[in-house]
C-alpha cells in the first residue's frame, strides 16, 4: 500500500510540472490534480486505485495539461523536479 506522504509527493511533483513545464496556472493545475486525485481515491469496485500511482508523475502531468508528451524536451527539468522533492 502507498501510504499518504508518498501520495501527497506524487501530486506535488505533478502540480510542479504542470506548472514548470508546462505553463499552467497555479490554481489550475491544483484544480485538475486534486479533481482526479479524488476520482483515484473512490475507484470503481473492480479497480485497484493504486496502480494509478505506478505512473510517473510527468505522464500524469501531460495529460493533465493536455500537453504534448515529449519526455526528451522536459527531461533535465524532471529530473531536477524530482530531486527538489526526493522522489
Amino acid at each position: 500500500m502507498i501510504d499518504a506522504r508518498s501520495r501527497s509527493e506524487f501530486w506535488k511533483v505533478v502540480e510542479h510540472c504542470m506548472v514548470e513545464l508546462f505553463n499552467v496556472p497555479d490554481v489550475s493545475a491544483r484544480k485538475s490534480w486534486v479533481d482526479l486525485s479524488r476520482q483515484i481515491e473512490s475507484p470503481p469496485e473492480n479497480l485497484d486505485g493504486e496502480v494509478f500511482f505506478h505512473a510517473e508523475p510527468y505522464d500524469v502531468a501531460c495529460d493533465l495539461a493536455g500537453a504534448r508528451n515529449d519526455f526528451r524536451l522536459h527531461q533535465n527539468s524532471y529530473e531536477q523536479i524530482l530531486s527538489q522533492h526526493r522522489w
